[in-house]
């Protein structure tokens, strides 16, 4: 009997306002390093 690799994922709101301010700290940071990003609003982010 083979074995299926299943891949899944959870998605939840993030509705704290002291995250958010975080990941656009980090997003402010990420931008000046000159990388060729395209970053998200930090509502839409998402974690892989």
């Amino acid at each position: 009997m083979m074995s299926e690799t299943i891949r899944s994922f959870i998605a939840f709101d993030m509705d704290s306002e002291l995250v958010l301010k975080k990941i656009t700290d980090v997003q402010a940071l990420l931008t000046k390093t000159g990388a060729d990003l395209k970053l998200v609003e930090p509502r839409n982010i998402h974690i892989t």
